[in-house]
């Protein structure tokens, strides 16, 4: 299994190695920014400091379930005992929408916190690796509140940056085929069905949900030539292969503010880059502008004065 501490290096390595900046897929929820965790954190009755818990969380859940959805931590620990009771009680609510179920108030993604991941994308924006920035992300219901605080976390931090796209999309949920039960359910289109009609050029796609990224490395075109990346979950542990990554990932500090700096950064490097450019071709050019114009004056006066004394040769010849 291919371990990583650091995502930002892996760009960077990724991007010198093809001599330019890179398009990248992310997936936004417990990728860029932690939801599940903090649902179960916020609800769940956990006595810990949120980053110990998140540790803790990250080595033992596992998922249950085809969907990649459904989260268990294994072992009998308290922990272990609280988090499982709290995801089946998810799982019962699930779908009734509105202050019933805790994962969709109208301000979650306000209080939640980025990952590591995050960190590693800003820097790599700002450093200019990375040419153009999907972020991809779905829903199964109608736009409602959360989905819109969604669209507007993503406004104020990564769309500050003018290489970001966005596919929020809504989907449709069917039954496993398969499976032939409703518990299980598949969303179409698939994220894989969606790179492949509108960003089959990417280079780097980081996705935390197994299901999603393996049918992707299964089905997109030329998927041996990408990189997938995964967050360092133990839920993440069976997807392998020579081309697949699985990177440390905490809690960050980083807020919205970050983002509107990083970008003024940006830009103010660009420009001054701009600049400095302008500067260069007008001083590599000016100084040889006088002398090419006197040079052709000269030119023209020695044409002439040759003619003249030509010509007057000729009359005193005659």
């Amino acid at each position: 299994m291919n371990k990583i501490k650091s995502l930002y290096k892996l760009i960077k390595q990724k991007s010198q190695k093809l001599g330019r900046p890179l398009k990248i897929i992310c997936d936004w929820d417990d990728s860029i920014q932690l939801t599940k965790p903090v649902m179960i954190y916020n609800n769940g009755g956990i006595n810990l400091p949120f980053g110990e818990f998140f540790a803790k969380y990250s080595e033992l859940a596992v998922c249950s379930g085809p969907s990649g959805s459904k989260m268990m931590v294994e072992g009998s620990s308290e922990l272990a005992k609280r988090v499982n009771e709290f995801e089946k009680k998810r799982r019962e609510l699930r779908g009734k929408g509105g202050k019933q179920n805790p994962y969709k108030t109208p301000d979650f993604y306000d209080k939640s916190p980025f990952t590591s991941i995050s960190n590693a994308l800003l820097r790599s924006l700002k450093e200019n690796l990375i040419k153009e920035l999907i972020i991809i992300s779905q829903y199964t219901t109608k736009k409602d509140d959360f989905v819109r605080n969604k669209e507007r976390k993503v406004e104020r931090t990564f769309k500050k940056f003018s290489q970001t796209k966005v596919e929020i999309n809504s989907v449709k949920k069917i039954k496993n085929p398969e499976k032939g039960m409703s518990e299980y359910l598949l969303f179409r289109p698939y994220h894989h069905e969606i790179i492949a009609s509108k960003y089959p050029d990417f280079d780097v796609y980081i996705e935390d949900n197994i299901q999603v990224i393996a049918e992707s490395i299964k089905n997109l075109a030329n998927s041996q030539e990408k990189l997938f990346v995964l967050p360092d979950y133990k839920s993440c542990h069976k997807v392998q292969g020579p081309n697949v990554y699985h990177v440390k990932t905490t809690v960050s500090d980083i807020t919205d503010r970050d983002f509107a700096l990083g970008s003024l950064e940006l830009k103010t490097k660009q420009l001054e880059k701009k600049e400095i450019k302008e500067e260069v071709n007008k001083k590599s050019f000016s100084p040889f502008l006088p002398t090419l114009l006197l040079g052709g004056w000269f030119l023209v006066f020695l044409i002439l004065f040759l003619l003249i004394t030509e010509r007057l040769k000729k009359q005193k010849k005659y």
